[in-house]
């Protein structure tokens, strides 16, 4: 049986998630806290998982190192004086590689690559036979052929003996390893022996002893350059892994020269027990184990290192035994080694992986992070000395190496602020010289480089140097397409440039030409590279783009604030830190996190602006024919502006005419709607093409679409600005309202000094791409970004500018957010950016342009849709970017209505006309769709601009579009349908002669209600009437389920079309504050939105807009603001899943009057507890979820309607409670603390729980009341003004009549609302809980009040969380006492709670205790804590004297036991003890048994009649264990003290024997007597049951919960799943029952027993045994086995059954085994004839060797010396040995005992 940590360790191998794997790391931390002297033991495991091919597990073995540091102290020992130093122990410090005499070119020239895996791990399967050197060099020619193919040609008779020699197979190389250029490279390790050997300083005897041991440890890190080893011309054959070491004899000159490996792992050394850190030999091993061949180990190491230096990076190298200075010089001199260690891993690692589009270096970057830690810690010299060693790197000609450079540069810069000035002084031209490096992915980190220090580098680096910087980012965006893996870093740093560099003129000159150069990453595949394009862009566009930084104004050498570091900072935090950037680098984050700068700086970066210089002539170049070309293109843009200016004023007169036709077009519809509706998305397109004959398209709009970009999900936040708003003002927005700077969008008054001059020219283009980008991104983040990007812009751009370019693109804009989801948008509505292809760029990188055919056209869907397979998720997403698309355009209606300045408009063709005409056109259309995005248009108008007024043409409309009722042009073609199956069907009806209405007949057009009527009641009326044959009478019906069916659908999709457009309408209208006379037609469709509105988008809108009726309509003569909060309320609670129904009186008195007994959340519980366990089912057999299994039944296909409708009733009522729950929690959000007054009706609904109870009696209609009052309460109250919620304080105690009511239902609803007032009201919700609810517990005499009580608890730690800690002690143990309560769903509710906070309970020492405690509890929780200090720690229990003799000496353990037992006997507990066969536990027991008893009767006596009586005690066992126990009893304790009575025997004499128990004070009986007696027995009332081999609740329970999953784990063929699952439930399991079990075994209390011996005997069937098996063979019993065995499932239901159960017959054939006796009765078939046979031979049926096994048993006995001895028949024979012997069988005991052993 494994134990509890290597489960641990099986959880952080194949644990399912990260978060079961984090779990498993932090309990072995915990290990480590209560163990600290495995701390070793430990680390030694965590290694293992360390060097896994799994990432994941990889990385959970960081955190479990992680998590076992942080519970060991911090290293910081006290230095000692210099007079008692030991001055050999302390030599100057060696053994040490320094930064200050490395060479770290001579590893770059002569060291091995660190590939992927080594070399010689793969060597052909044959070189593992030992061979000859010829037939070896015969074998690697033949496998040479094979790989370059030559074998075919040897067939073929070509000679390929001259193609290469025998030398060419041979390796001449012994001694080294030789690189793909020839030269020879040397091993990491050999290269670091020697560096350390030339120190030359004296080694102490501990540091010699040290040497010897990492020489030993670094021999065995072998590796070489494989990349030659692959044939480009093919793959080769697979190399075979082979597992035998190698061991490696180097000579040299002395000892410490060899290095010797040993086969087997290389483990951990032991340090100097004490006086050295305890982490030294663990990094040790690290570090030699980040030279390893293979990646899967450096990266290991590399994170093992991290987390160390991350907490504990402050004590490396440090001794108890050096002064302080000798201290602080071997720290750091760790440092430095550990250091070198790190950058010649960064110089060497060649391992490279690509995730999506971007090199993954994870074994570089690992050892970045861990360097960025040992990089805080060293000194400032120190610092330096790596920067040389990066410096060298840098310079180099392998791209790896200067890659591995810049990561440890990145992180250098980041973590010493206080150094940054130097730094950038030396970095900056490496870096820069990185951005324009040939490869991509060097200027992916270079780029990431300056990203965190970009402040830093416009502060502190000269004009000239940040002008050429971002001149190149800028020049870079030419170069760069979606396979670049740049292109994000480059984005980002530009950015974040541009954001410091806002007030520079220069800067801002040639935006209009650059900025285009962002439109192509808005439709990258990569949503982080369009945010970071995005992110640029809000930086362009930004109002605060000012001086941030005043560059200009700046003086060389000016003096920067000064943040001194304090010396005492961890260097966790910078760790910390240097991990966050590290996640940002892998997550594509948008931003890094800014360093501040804390260095003076007093350099004038001269000699930095001379490098650069130098290295940037070619940008300037570049630059200068950008510049050159944009200007170019400028007449050719002023040309095409004038042309819109003359299109601008042609456009009124035009517009009208267009609208007129419009609505023409839109009237001649309806009759011709089937024909229509096909041509609808054509219609679209066509109007959009007239607008672009009228307008000729830009340069811009004639460029050809992108590639098809990937797309998330998002989620609109369109109404929170306007929100935020509204709440502070708090005044009738009928009044008008002047306070217009509040809004976030630009207005009149901006003056012309805020608008950009740079984006005029380009606004056209630059708006489109931001409402293309809003229809198209899925990204939340993203989505944010547009609004913003968009807001800014039209608030930066004059209305000379914007009005030209936005009027001749609304139509189309218009167009495109009604466009249809099911095709791709129209590519001629598109404004679609390409990548420059042209290499104007300043060079053509590698892998830039590797592709230089056209990319296939890509398709767009609205929203995304694509993605999608679910319908709900896919107009979900399509309702996403239509309400993105409407508050764009609300947002830029504002601008449109605007006259144009210095034109004079007619007072028919003003700018609002124009705009209102074109909505209203959409407006009156008969399409859904049409009328759904203008009236989300005019809806975001209104929301946005609260002060706009509503002209009345547009008021009209609204009002109009909200009484009329329209089908909708997108149910035209199955109404049309059915138009035409309901005349046929009424032909049909008339040609059978049944009479028809004349109103059927005549009408022109059948509404859908007439359809309905006519195929169902009248239908069915007609057919009842009248004579028709079957099969006629069938044909009908079969016409009329179909027409009925069909009505449905389309009926159904006219009210979703009508609930989701009159919705947006009703709200268009509210915002406007245009309000009818009569409410009706304004609260109906937005009440039914909220009621039956599928998507949670529109639903949110609709309760936003009927929150703001509710505040306009406060003032009403007429007010229906009560009505709507009641239906809300009432609404609220009609999902009977989620608010009980109480049943009626006349159920309860039908059977089923156990109802208002019960914990509700019980039952809930279970039931969400399977359906996942047959959801894990499901996922473990692999059966799909909708293929039945294979012997499923068929279901009736009433059964499968009745089960569809209530599915879809059910989600109806899902669907309605949370538009409800939405729209109650907005009203009480926005209406804050004055919603008492505001909306008075909802507040008294809320108060009402809390009124005086009623004292009438409790009805089921008062009951049912208040379960809806404490629903509403439950879903508020979370959101409810503080001020408010501290109102239901002091009304707490008024609960109590809710909380122990009669009714189940409603004391669940009130523990629900307690939950919720918890997460607002913790202090004194949870002081209310531990002061009157917990001693509700006790309440013996009152079921519902412990069902209250123990319901109420579930619902605070339920919705508390984490929060419940500081209660848990006053919690958990009133919990223990109710595990053992009478009734059953309080025992199970205690129980499961006991499980939720036992595994809170170690976090509970930490926190410190709750507030507003009384003195009393203070006082319980302290003894309480001591108390489960006890249950958890049985080693300090108190002794237990047993105060009866007891005819044994108790041995110590059998002691601690009884202690044990008595200490839960103290707290009525139950316990399971466990103990090893043979120590005791029958005597344990009956100790505790007889002293319990004898201390009742003793208190009895002493109280008399006023005492309790004492109570019988049961003891419930195995049958053959009955008679064990009653001798066990009497053995050991005198009868007046423990009487038992053995209770077995037929049912006659056990009826006999119930008149003598009065008489015995404990009970003796097996299971199976105790089950089929249950009814007697459940009687008595019992003061101890022991249950002697029992099962943890039910045999079906503990089966399914627990044993199932751990056995289904242990199996070989085990998945991960199941391994995981099994792992689970173990702790599950563990986590319940370890409290209360103790277990020892034999190997731990009786050292003196020698080891357990398992022997299995095999004993041959004695002939007569044989002769019965043979007789069995040919009976008919024989027979059913085998068909029983053969028949099948479907079989077995038919009733096709076996004539014999099988156990029956295996039975039999077991007592056959054990001995013939058994079964040969008088009754047998053979019994005569078997005894006759035996008495001819002089023997009978008690003759032991008719059985096997007596024979074998009596030669055991005889062997341990157990029997007749030697001697005569008077010697007495005392043997010292004893044996127990077991048996299945009571028959097989007795005859041991008569006929062997007398």
């Amino acid at each position: 049986m494994s134990s509890r940590l290597d489960r641990l360790f099986l959880l952080l191998e194949t644990g399912g998630s990260g978060v079961t794997r984090q779990a498993a790391a932090q309990q072995l931390g915990e290990v480590v806290r209560l163990h600290p002297h495995d701390l070793n033991y430990l680390l030694s495991r965590v290694h293992v998982y360390l060097s896994s091919k799994s990432w994941e597990t990889r990385i959970a073995a960081g955190l479990a190192v992680e998590a076992i540091v942080r519970n060991i102290p911090q290293w910081n020992p006290q230095p000692v004086k210099r007079e008692y130093v030991d001055e050999e122990m302390c030599k100057p410090v060696a053994g040490r590689l320094s930064l200050g005499s490395f060479n770290i070119s001579h590893v770059l020239q002569k060291g091995s690559y660190l590939m992927a895996a080594d070399e010689k791990q793969f060597e052909a399967e044959d070189e593992n036979i030992p061979m000859d050197p010829v037939e070896r060099i015969n074998c690697q020619r033949k496998l040479v052929n094979q790989r370059l193919g030559l074998d075919v040609a040897e067939v073929i008779g070509v000679d390929t003996q001259n193609l290469f020699t025998n030398e060419d197979l041979t390796d001449s190389h012994q001694g080294g390893i030789t690189s793909h250029n020839g030269q020879e490279k040397d091993a990491v390790v050999d290269i670091i022996r020697r560096e350390m050997k030339s120190a030359g300083l004296p080694l102490s005897s501990r540091e010699m002893n040290r040497a010897r041991r990492k020489a030993k440890l670094l021999a065995r890190q072998k590796s070489m350059d494989v990349s030659e080893c692959t044939s480009d011309e093919g793959p080769e054959k697979k190399r075979m892994r082979l597992a035998s070491s190698v061991t490696v004899d180097q000579a040299g000159s002395d000892d410490e020269e060899r290095m010797v490996v040993d086969e087997g792992p290389v483990g951990m050394y032991p340090g100097e027990e004490g006086t050295e850190w305890p982490l030294d030999s663990f990094c040790e091993l690290l570090a030699t184990d980040l030279f390893s061949a293979s990646w899967e180990v450096r990266h290991g190491a590399a994170t093992g290192l991290r987390q160390i230096i991350k907490v504990h990076g402050r004590g490396g190298g440090k001794a108890t035994y050096h002064t302080k200075e000798q201290m602080e010089q071997y720290h750091q001199a760790w440092l430095e080694d550990m250091a070198v260690r790190l950058v010649c891993v960064l110089a060497l690692d060649r391992f490279g992986d690509f995730v999506s589009d971007q090199v993954v270096a994870p074994v570089r970057e690992t050892c970045a992070q861990a360097l960025g830690g040992i990089l805080h810690l060293l000194s400032e010299g120190g610092v330096f000395g790596v920067l040389s060693l990066l410096e060298t790197m840098l310079s180099w000609k392998e791209w790896e190496a200067r890659h591995g450079g810049l990561l440890g540069l990145k992180y250098l810069l980041a973590v010493r602020d206080d150094l940054r000035s130097q730094l950038l002084t030396h970095a900056y031209p490496h870096i820069y010289k990185g951005l324009v490096d040939e490869m991509d992915d060097v200027v992916a980190v270079a780029a990431s480089c300056l990203v965190p220090v970009s402040d830093s580098v416009v502060l502190l680096l000269d004009r000239e140097v940040v002008t050429k910087l971002v001149a190149t980012l800028w020049d870079s965006l030419l170069d760069i397409d979606d396979l670049t893996s740049s292109t994000n870093s480059i984005l980002l740093l530009l950015s974040k440039l541009l954001s410091h560099l806002s007030s520079d003129a220069s800067m801002q000159s040639d935006l209009k030409e650059l900025a285009p150069r962002l439109w192509p990453f808005l439709y990258h595949s990569s949503s982080s590279v369009r945010g970071s394009a995005l992110a640029t862009l809000a930086t362009l566009t930004s109002a605060s783009h000012s001086a941030k930084v005043k560059v200009e104004n700046q003086e060389v050498g000016a003096q920067v604030d000064i943040k001194q570091e304090n010396s005492s900072n961890s260097c966790e935090n910078v760790t910390a830190k240097v991990e966050e950037m590290a996640m940002e680098e892998r997550s594509e984050a948008e931003e890094s996190s800014k360093i501040d700068i804390k260095q003076e700086s007093t350099n004038s970066h001269e000699s930095v602006t001379a490098k650069v210089e130098e290295k940037s002539l070619e940008a300037e170049e570049n630059i200068k024919k950008d510049d050159k070309m944009l200007v170019e293109k400028s007449p050719e843009a002023e040309e095409n502006i004038k042309k819109d200016d003359k299109m601008l004023e042609e456009k009124s007169p035009k517009a009208e005419e267009n609208i007129k036709k419009d609505d023409k077009m839109l009237v001649e519809k309806s009759p011709k709607a089937e024909e229509n509706i096909k041509k609808d998305d054509k219609m679209l397109v066509d109007e959009e093409k007239q607008d672009d004959k009228k307008v000729p398209p830009s340069d811009d709009q004639k460029m050809k679409k992108d590639e098809n970009s990937n797309q998330d999900q998002s989620t609109e936040k369109g109404e929170q600005k306007e929100e935020e708003m509204e709440k502070e003002k708090n005044e009738v927005k009928n009044e008008p309202e002047n306070n217009q700077a509040e809004v976030k969008f630009p207005q009149e008054e901006t003056k012309c000094e805020d608008f950009l001059e740079w984006l005029n020219p380009i606004i056209q283009p630059a708006l489109t791409h931001m409402y293309q980008r809003a229809l198209l991104e899925t990204s939340e983040e993203n989505i944010e970004f547009v609004f913003k990007i968009w807001e800014q812009m039209l608030a930066r751009t004059s209305l000379e500018s914007l009005l030209p370019a936005v009027c001749p693109m609304i139509a189309s804009w218009l167009c495109l957010m009604m466009a249809n989801p099911k095709v791709p948008l129209e590519p001629t509505l598109l404004l679609i950016a390409h990548h420059n292809k042209s290499g104007e760029g300043k060079r053509l990188r590698v892998g830039a342009l590797n592709d230089p055919a056209e990319k296939a056209e890509a398709k767009y869907y609205l929203g995304g849709c694509e993605q999608y397979n679910d319908p709900c998720e896919k107009q979900s997403v399509v309702v996403r970017a239509r309400c993105a698309a409407a508050r764009l355009l609300g947002c830029l209606s504002n601008y449109v209505i605007k006259p144009m300045p210095g034109i004079v408009y007619p007072p028919e063709e003003t700018p609002v006309l124009c705009y209102i005409r074109l909505l209203i056109a959409h407006l009156s259309s008969r399409s859904a769709v049409q009328r759904l995005a203008a009236g989300a248009v005019v809806r975001e108008w209104a929301s946005i601009y609260a002060n706009q007024e509503c002209h009345s043409l547009l008021q009209n409309a609204l009002h109009s579009c909200l009484m009329e009722v329209v089908y909708y042009d997108e149910i035209a073609l199955s109404f049309t349908r059915l138009q035409q199956e309901t005349r046929d069907f009424m032909a049909m009806l008339r040609h059978y002669k049944l009479p028809l209405d004349e109103a059927f007949i005549n009408a022109p057009v059948l509404t859908l209600e007439q359809i309905q009527n006519l195929s169902g009641h009248v239908a069915l009326t007609l057919f009842n009437g009248g004579r028709l044959r079957p099969k006629v009478h069938s044909t009908l019906e079969e016409r009329r389920k179909a027409i009925q069916n069909n009505v449905s659908q389309t009926s159904t999709d006219q009210i979703s079309l009508s609930t989701t457009t009159q919705a947006i309408i009703s709200g268009a209208v509210v915002r406007f504050r245009i309000l009818p006379p009569k409410l009706n037609p304004i609260i109906k469709p937005l009440m039914d939105s909220i009621k039956k509105e599928k998507i949670e988008q529109l639903q949110a809108l609709a309760a936003r807009d009927l929150t703001k009726l509710l505040e306009l309509c406060m003032d009403r003569q007429t007010n229906p603001n009560g009505k709507v909060i009641k239906n809300l309320a009432s609404f609220l609670c009609v999902d009977q899943e989620f608010t009980p129904k109480i049943p009626h009186e006349e159920s309860k008195n039908t059977g089923d009057a156990n109802k208002q007994k019960g914990i509700l959340s019980l039952s809930s519980q279970l039931k969400n507890a399977e359906r996942q366990l047959l959801r894990r089912t499901s996922s473990i057999t692999g059966r799909g979820p909708g293929r039945p299994p294979a012997n499923a039944k068929k279901e009736d296909p009433s059964e499968v309607t009745e089960a569809i409708l209530d599915s879809e009733n059910q989600q109806l009522a899902e669907i309605q409670r949370r538009g409800c729950t939405t729209a109650l929690t907005h009203v009480a959000q926005y209406f804050g603390a004055e919603l008492p007054t505001k909306v008075p009706q909802l507040w008294d609904l809320l108060c009402s729980p809390f009124s005086v109870p009623p004292q009438n009696e409790v009805t089921v209609k008062d009951s049912q009341e208040a379960v809806h009052q404490l629903q509403l309460l439950e879903v508020v109250v979370p959101t409810l003004h503080p001020k408010l919620v501290a109102e239901f304080e002091t009304k707490l105690e008024l609960f109590e009549h809710w909380l122990y009511h009669p009714y189940s239902e409603v004391r669940h609803m009130t523990t629900r609302v307690m939950g919720s007032l918890a997460t607002v009201l913790t202090v004194p919700v949870m002081t209310y809980v531990v002061e009157q609810v917990v001693p509700a517990l006790t309440a013996i005499d009152n079921d519902n009040k412990r069902q209250g009580a123990v319901e109420c608890i579930f619902a605070a730690i339920d919705r508390l969380g984490f929060d419940v800690v500081p209660y848990i002690v006053l919690l958990i143990v009133p919990l223990l006492g109710r595990m053992s309560d009478q009734d059953n769903s309080v025992r199970l509710m205690a129980t499961h709670c006991f499980a939720t906070l036992i595994r809170l309970l170690p976090l509970e020492g930490g926190v410190p205790d709750p507030p507003n405690l009384s003195d009393v509890l203070l006082q319980q929780k302290r003894r309480e804590r001591d108390f489960l200090e006890r249950l958890l720690d049985p080693s300090k229990i108190e002794n237990y004297n047993v105060p009866l003799p007891i005819n044994a000496e108790l041995r110590s353990y059998q002691q601690s036991g009884v202690n044990w037992l008595y200490f839960l006997n103290q707290y009525r507990l139950h316990g399971i003890l466990c103990d090893d066969m043979g120590l005791g536990k029958t005597l344990q027991s009956i100790c505790i048994l007889a002293g319990d008893h004898f201390s009742k009767r003793k208190e009895y006596q002493k109280l008399g009649q006023k005492g309790n009586k004492p109570l019988q005690s049961l003891v419930v066992c195995p049958p053959t264990l009955t008679g064990h126990w009653v001798y066990e009893v009497e053995k050991f304790v005198k009868r007046k003290y423990l009487n038992p009575l053995h209770y077995f025997g037929p049912p006659a004499e056990r009826y006999k024997l119930r008149r003598f128990f009065p008489d015995h004070n404990l009970i003796v009986a097996s299971y199976d007597i105790v089950r089929n007696e249950i009814d007697f027995f459940s009687q008595i009332k019992w003061n101890y049951v022991i249950l002697d081999e029992g099962f943890l609740g039910t045999e079906r329970q503990f089966m399914a919960r627990y044993a199932k999953p751990i056995l289904q784990s242990r199996d070989a063929k085990s998945s991960s799943k199941e391994q995981e699952a099994g792992v689970l439930a173990m702790e599950a399991l563990h986590r319940q029952v370890l409290p209360f079990l103790l277990r020892r075994v034999k190997e731990d209390v009786l050292k003196d027993l020698p080891p357990k011996i398992t022997q299995d005997y095999y004993c041959d069937l004695s002939p007569l045994q044989q002769q019965l098996y043979e007789d069995f063979a040919r009976t008919q019993a024989n027979q059913d086995i085998n068909d029983a065995l053969r028949s099948t499932d479907q079989e077995k239901e038919v009733g096709n059954k076996p004539h014999s159960h099988i156990f029956q017959a295996l039975q039999y054939l077991r007592k056959v085994c054990n001995h013939p006796k058994l079964v040969l009765k008088p009754q047998h078939p053979e019994y005569e004839r078997v005894t006759a046979q035996l008495k001819e031979c002089s023997s009978s049926l008690s003759d032991v060797t008719h059985s096997a096994k007596l024979p074998a048993l009596k030669q055991l006995l005889l062997d341990c010396g157990i029997g007749a001895g030697g001697g005569t028949e008077t010697e007495v024979v005392v043997s010292p040995h004893r044996a127990l012997i077991f048996c299945q069988l009571k028959g097989m005991l007795d005859i041991i005992e008569d006929d062997l052993l007398k």
